[in-house]
């Protein structure tokens, strides 16, 4: 399929949101009676799936929806550059997956995010023969520095950060002709770095150490978040303002997770305000995350649905 336009492209996102489920399709499938009854329900609002009476089934179905849907999207793309950006993710959680599998010998397939560029069982090989000549060139120093770091410290928080660090780089350079992309790039390195600035400080971890671990390529100057941390927790709070997020001292102060909620709402806000204005990449990264979200809730839907039923047995028997 040859190229288009974004115009294109764009227009055939907005077509595919009407097809997304609403809520009260969602209440009215966590009404079901059963996983039939569920599935049923699901083809009478004319969901692209087949029906289903497992789990199993359920999920491998969904994925094979994302999965197309996603080629599709990526096929209709004028540039098929900003899908490296997306599916490297998708690649570095999957390397951690099966890094972290492999050194301790647990299975790693129900780990895999998908669409990916890199095979997982590629990946396996790689780790177990200790050989990354097949992978590819973007990803093949970090996958061996990992690899190196891992084998030597069996220590996975190190390792990550490792992997994380490199993966910001390499998204940075994937990003640098899309505005959109770019600049969600450089905020997540930011609330990536306060958030670790804010965990040296609430776990009382050694401060010495916190530049080698930040990430670079923000828009918040490292130097400034480690004089900061050693200033205290109100000092980095305050480096929030530099993104337009205030007052949250409070709140990180009580709460060490409530950073990443914040990160969290920061990014689907920033994600939204772009969306809306139909501006490049933008509206296909939001919806390939809303089909995601979807996906999410009908699992959770079905396994909420699985318990019922077996608790039903229980009272029953």
């Amino acid at each position: 399929m040859k190229d288009t336009s974004y115009a294109f492209a764009v227009g055939y996102i907005r077509a595919l949101e009407t097809h997304l489920l609403t809520k009260a399709t969602y209440n009215n499938l966590e009404e079901s009676l059963s996983l039939e009854d569920f599935s049923s329900k699901l083809q009478a609002v004319g969901y692209p799936i087949e029906h289903f009476d497992s789990l199993e089934s359920l999920n491998s179905q969904l994925q094979k929806h994302f999965i197309d849907n996603c080629e599709y999207i990526r096929q209709i793309c004028p540039s098929k550059a900003p899908f490296k950006w997306l599916w490297l993710r998708n690649d570095v959680a999957n390397y951690k997956a099966v890094l972290k599998s492999v050194f301790s010998d647990s299975p790693w397939l129900n780990l895999i995010s998908y669409p990916n560029s890199i095979d997982p069982y590629i990946m396996e090989k790689c780790i177990k023969s200790k050989n990354f000549d097949n992978m590819p060139d973007f990803f093949k120093q970090t996958s061996l520095g990992a690899f190196e770091i891992m084998s030597k410290t069996l220590n996975i928080k190190k390792t990550e950060n490792y992997i994380d660090q490199n993966l910001y780089k390499i998204m940075l350079n994937l990003a640098h002709k899309d505005e959109f992309l770019l600049n969600r790039t450089k905020l997540e390195i930011n609330l990536k770095n306060l958030n670790m600035a804010i965990r040296y400080l609430m776990f009382n971890q050694d401060l010495q150490y916190l530049s080698e671990v930040l990430i670079e390529g923000g828009t918040i100057d490292l130097s400034q978040i480690v004089k900061s941390a050693e200033d205290g927790l109100k000092n980095v709070a305050a480096l929030f303002e530099k993104i337009n997020i205030k007052n949250i001292y409070d709140n990180i102060s009580k709460d060490p997770l409530y950073i990443e909620q914040l990160s969290s709402s920061i990014i689907d806000k920033f994600d939204e305000t772009y969306r809306s204005s139909a501006f490049g990449f933008a509206p296909i990264v939001a919806y390939i995350k809303a089909l995601k979200n979807e996906h999410t809730i009908l699992k959770s839907i079905a396994v909420s649905l699985l318990w019922k039923n077996v608790n039903n047995k229980l009272r029953k028997g």
